[in-house]
């Protein structure tokens, strides 16, 4: 029997579908990827949650582990991917009102330029990702307040070494970020040589994803609201772990904003509960 989708279409987060249950996925290649695909997915709803900032993530897998191809084959039309960043991007992604993400294919990308290039590429992803950009950084016209999530990729060796600690770990920077880690078990291993095997690589197509648009606000009770509080706790990356907290909250919205409802309720809280294993030091096996 096949796990049951809900009405909206999500997946269930602890029981992902087999090879043969959906073709979708499948013709993407996202073999073994369908938990992560969901994480992606809830991370990108974020963007459509009143008061909330659309919620940044590092994902952090081994070489050849398909994180950068699950951002590379989404298609829709509140996300943009990039293999590289540069100021020259910033300026087409300010001004495109649709776009609440950017998904960068690899964080260590943007850290090959010259210096310069570098500090000024890395000065504008933290203005997307902290304040509201009010002022077009090139012609200083008047932009709408514009808060932009960035979703990007490291291998676990780079996540802490020196050239990513003075980016990320030394001024906080990091703690933006939602560290999103997995590995793959003996099982998913075997699911992605059958999908090799098979030849189905060569056929591979990009993956339309729907975000229904219209930033919303989301009501969330106060049960659940402590619950959060206390998750928060377990997957802080900064000593308050207010922004943690700030995360789960929005993650939690966005599940409920995926079900086209205004309230949260105790499924949206346990998708995320669920999710929060990738956010913790060990990751999540796949």
């Amino acid at each position: 029997m096949l796990p049951r989708r809900g009405t909206d279409g999500t997946l269930p987060l602890n029981n992902p579908l087999l090879p043969s249950s959906n073709p979708i996925v499948i013709s993407a290649g996202l073999v073994g990827l369908e938990p992560v695909l969901e994480v992606v997915r809830t991370l990108l709803w974020t963007g459509q949650v009143a008061g909330e900032r659309p919620a940044s993530a590092i994902i952090c897998a081994p070489i050849g582990s398909g994180k950068t191809s699950v951002l590379e084959k989404l298609e829709t039309d509140v996300a943009k991917f990039y293999s590289d960043f540069t100021s020259q991007h910033a300026r087409e992604i300010l001004r495109n009102e649709k776009l609440t993400h950017i998904m960068i294919g690899d964080l260590l990308s943007v850290l090959g330029h010259k210096t310069g290039t570098v500090k000024l590429s890395m000065n504008l992803l933290s203005k997307m990702t902290g304040d509201r950009i009010t002022t077009d950084p090139w012609t200083g016209d008047p932009l709408p307040g514009r808060r932009i999530g960035v979703i990007t990729a490291v291998p676990p060796e780079e996540l802490f070494s020196r050239k990513l600690h003075s980016v990320l770990w030394a001024g906080g920077f990091a703690s933006r970020y939602i560290i999103v880690r997995y590995d793959y078990d003996k099982t998913t291993v075997r699911r992605i040589h059958d999908y090799i095997k098979s030849d189905a690589y060569t056929r591979e197509l990009p993956m339309p994803l729907r975000i229904d648009r219209g930033e919303i606000a989301v009501e969330i009770p106060t049960e659940i609201a402590e619950k959060i509080r206390l998750l928060a706790g377990q997957i802080k990356n900064d000593e308050i772990g207010a922004r943690a907290h700030k995360h789960l909250r929005a993650l939690v919205k966005a599940r409920a904003r995926m079900r086209k409802d205004n309230k949260a309720n105790d499924r949206d809280f346990h998708d995320i509960e669920i999710i929060s294993d990738f956010m913790t030091r060990g990751g999540r096996i796949i």
